[in-house]
């Protein structure tokens, strides 16, 4: 009998989904948000089995709730201000090859939101270019 770890790696191949960040790169990723951030961050995971939910709420103390293993997560994002360590952060994960975007919640938000980091590319989405900041 498979496990759930087995069955979402099935999951994944099935769907023709691209990892782009296994669980060494995660903890890179998790590491480096650690050292600029700390742990008082407002962030909110979804793996890769998850539908995404524009409403799903914001979980503090970083990174206690991200999914495990974390070679499972979709996309990360993170509430953070459009600040010059945020763009450091940024340029660091494209120089790793990990996609980012800016995701805002409302029209008239122009330096506060979220900063996505995906962990996988979406066969129904094309992507041309990992510094998309749409």
């Amino acid at each position: 009998m498979a496990s759930s770890v087995d069955r979402i790696d099935q999951f994944i191949v099935r769907k023709g989904y691209v990892p782009l960040a296994n669980d060494d790169v995660w903890q890179s990723i998790i590491d480096r948000i650690l050292d600029y951030y700390g742990r008082n961050l407002h962030y909110r995971c979804v793996s890769i089995t998850q539908q995404a939910d524009p409403l799903s709420r914001f979980f503090t103390a970083f990174p206690d709730n991200l999914t495990i293993p974390r070679r499972h997560i979709k996309y990360l994002e993170l509430l953070v201000t459009d600040s010059p360590l945020c763009k450091q952060l940024v340029d660091w994960l494209h120089s790793i090859g990990v996609p980012t975007q800016r995701v805002f919640e409302t029209a008239d938000s122009e330096d506060m939101g979220a900063l996505r980091i995906f962990g996988f590319t979406d066969p129904n989405h094309v992507c041309t270019d990992s510094t998309d900041d749409s």
